[in-house]
C-alpha cells in the first residue's frame, strides 16, 4: 500500500507534458502494488468475520471490492472531463488509499494458535 501511495502521490505531482514511459512505468508500478494484494484482502476478510461467518465475510469483501472498481472509473473520468486535468482525479484516488490506511490503524497482530511443530502464524486483530 505504501508503493501504491507514493505512485498515485507521483501521478498527482507529475507536471503536464511528462515523457509517456515515465508515465506509463508509474502507472505499472501503481497497477502492481495497488491491485495485487487482493488475495491479501480477501484473507483478512476472511479471518476477521470468524469461523462461522467466513462466507459471510467473503461475500461482502467482494462485493465492496466489485462496487469499488465499477464506480471508480466513471467517476475518475467524470472529474477529468469537469477540470480538465488529471490532478484532481489521482488526487482523490489517493485521498482514498490515504483513507483506507487510516482504517489499518487499529489492526494489531497477535500469535494464532498452532499444531506442534507448525510455523507460527501472524494474525491481524483489529480493535475498537
Amino acid at each position: 500500500m505504501v508503493v501504491a501511495t507514493g505512485a498515485l502521490l507521483g501521478l498527482v505531482l507529475l507536471p503536464s507534458g511528462t515523457p509517456a514511459p515515465v508515465l506509463a512505468t508509474v502507472i505499472l508500478l501503481y497497477g502492481a502494488s495497488g491491485l495485487a494484494p487482493s488475495g491479501l484482502y480477501y484473507t483478512l476478510a476472511t479471518e476477521q468475520a470468524g469461523r462461522d461467518t467466513q462466507g459471510l465475510g467473503a461475500g461482502l469483501a467482494s462485493t465492496f471490492l466489485q462496487l469499488g472498481g465499477t464506480a471508480t472509473p466513471p467517476v475518475f473520468g467524470a472529474l477529468v472531463d469537469a477540470t480538465g486535468s488529471y490532478t484532481a482525479a489521482w488526487g482523490l484516488l489517493l485521498l482514498g488509499l490515504l483513507g483506507a490506511l487510516g482504517l489499518l490503524g487499529p489492526a494489531r497482530s497477535v500469535r494464532a494458535p498452532q499444531a506442534e511443530g507448525a510455523a507460527p502464524a501472524v494474525l491481524p486483530v483489529f480493535e475498537g
